[in-house]
């Protein structure tokens, strides 16, 4: 099973989705970043981070602690 879309010099990629588990093969960083966001999407920790009384940043510049 594999995503397409389109990065931003235009060129469309394929995303493949693999199950998480260990592997000792190389990732490429891409490889990483999406399935740490797939990780994150599937456990649905953003949903439970928001019920959390998380330090607000004060500045106008500070992050989403979420």
């Amino acid at each position: 099973m594999s995503d397409q879309g389109v990065d931003g010099c235009g060129s469309i990629i394929f995303m493949v989705k693999r199950p998480i588990e260990y592997s000792d093969k190389p990732v490429t960083p891409f490889d990483g970043m999406a399935l740490m966001k797939r990780f994150i999407d599937q456990t649905r920790i953003r949903e439970h981070l928001a019920t959390l009384d998380l330090p607000q940043g004060g500045s106008n510049r500070a992050y989403d602690p979420v």
